[in-house]
């Protein structure tokens, strides 16, 4: 298509200028290279927000997931990538803890059933499983996570079904320890780094400050 026109000075704009196909897209226009603003510029500029990068093992069969019309077969990709040990890779690291929380549990087994609930739109009151102490590597990452420097950030979903359906997790920011109390289950206050948004708060049940 670019053979068809002739014009006196063709500009191209891309956002993936470093391609994985090896395609160099900078002589389709010539070679004139007018203006070049990649990431890390961004980053330098205060436009994009700076990131840590951590590469996790990905032990994955590709090769045994159905390959249809140009891309792999969703449910048995998902199947494949969608499991708890791909999911401990991410996020096992000694300086940060992650927690998914799953507010009404009702469709879970009596097991499952932790007192997890919203206190206020900055307080949130959870209970570890069963088998953790206070003395337990998880209670101390918690009790001296401020001062280990040790990042808690959280996702959260109301139900874990909706109408035979999967719910997804939203990530909810990082938070603060305030204190806990029991054993097996420990019972922890956290404080939320930010407000839970009135629009969400409604669809979460959060209560409003009181």
């Amino acid at each position: 298509m670019l053979a068809w026109f002739e014009p006196r000075f063709l500009l191209g704009l891309t956002a993936t200028p470093e391609r994985t196909d090896g395609a160099d897209l900078l002589t389709l226009c010539g070679d004139n290279l007018v203006h070049r603003c990649d990431v890390a510029e961004g980053i330098r500029r205060g436009l994009l927000c700076p990131f840590d990068y951590f590469g996790v093992p990905d032990e994955v069969d590709y090769t045994s997931i159905p390959w249809r019309s140009s891309h792999f077969d969703e449910e048995a990709l998902t199947a494949a990538v969608a499991t708890r040990t791909r999911a401990q890779n991410a996020f096992e690291r000694p300086d940060r803890l992650v927690f998914f929380v799953t507010l009404d549990k009702g469709t879970m087994a009596a097991a499952y059933g932790y007192e997890d609930k919203f206190l206020s739109p900055t307080e949130f009151q959870w209970q570890s499983q069963n088998r953790n102490t206070q003395a337990s590597q998880l209670g101390q990452k918690i009790l001296h996570s401020r001062e280990e420097g040790i990042e808690v950030h959280w996702f959260v979903r109301d139900k874990a079904e909706v109408g035979g359906k999967t719910q997804e997790f939203r990530y909810a920011g990082q938070l603060e320890f305030l204190r806990w109390e029991g054993e097996k289950p420990i019972t922890v206050w956290w404080r939320l780094e930010e407000a839970v948004p009135e629009k969400l708060g409604a669809e979460l049940g959060v209560p409003a400050r009181g």
